[in-house]
């Protein structure tokens, strides 16, 4: 090569796909920063312990306790009973607009726990890394939460340490998520369990437990 050649990448070194052999950038070939590519399944990250990566950076944390305040409150309602809400999804990456849509159905009240999740702050909630974007998890999203951080998890974080139930779940216990029941969505919504990939339709006006997620 007598230099006359042109090579075009990404040339920006805090990036995997950096090259030096690059001499023209395109900033859409750096995916993935070297830091976020060091990172692994139940590292703490962000407020929270990674369950999903995607492959370009960035993921979902869930937090490390029930509830979402400091003062313990690990159970909450799902609220909203005797109405139906339009438009919730149970994939991978639907929770945040389902908590928004969830709040803004006159289910703001903090006894729920959509609203619980979405009001959660640095003074609220000590394990926040002040982080206040979070929300109730997808049926989805809990799901891969508990299989990849639950009891019975394979495999060990970036410090070696294992991944078998990392994220301190309550054992064969109910968890909310942002989604209603299929069959009486005005009554009851969804819930994964702990000990198992099930889902099970409970009364919204019951007491039980839930966590948060947040995506960086």
């Amino acid at each position: 090569d007598d230099g006359s050649c042109q090579y075009t990448g990404c040339m920006d070194p805090l990036y995997v796909q950096y090259n030096s052999i690059y001499t023209i950038n395109d900033q859409s070939e750096c995916l993935t920063l070297v830091s976020s590519s060091l990172l692994a399944l139940g590292d703490t990250h962000q407020g929270g312990i990674i369950f999903y990566l995607d492959g370009f950076g960035g993921g979902l944390v869930i937090g490390p306790v029930d509830g979402a305040t400091s003062a313990n409150v690990s159970t909450g309602k799902w609220g909203c009973s005797g109405t139906n809400i339009a438009g919730l999804g149970t994939d991978l990456g639907d929770g945040d607009a389902n908590t928004t849509l969830i709040t803004n159905s006159s289910c703001s009240s903090l006894q729920y726990a959509a609203a619980q999740c979405d009001a959660i702050t640095s003074s609220t909630s000590s394990w926040t890394q002040s982080y206040s974007d979070w929300f109730l998890p997808s049926e989805d999203e809990m799901l891969l939460a508990t299989l990849k951080l639950g009891s019975g998890a394979t495999g060990t974080n970036s410090a070696g340490v294992s991944l078998d139930n990392i994220a301190d779940f309550a054992y064969a216990q109910w968890y909310w998520v942002s989604v209603q029941s299929p069959s009486s969505p005005s009554s009851q919504a969804m819930a994964v369990s702990t000990s198992a990939q099930t889902t099970a339709e409970i009364v919204k006006t019951a007491l039980v437990r839930y966590r948060p997620v947040r995506s960086f």
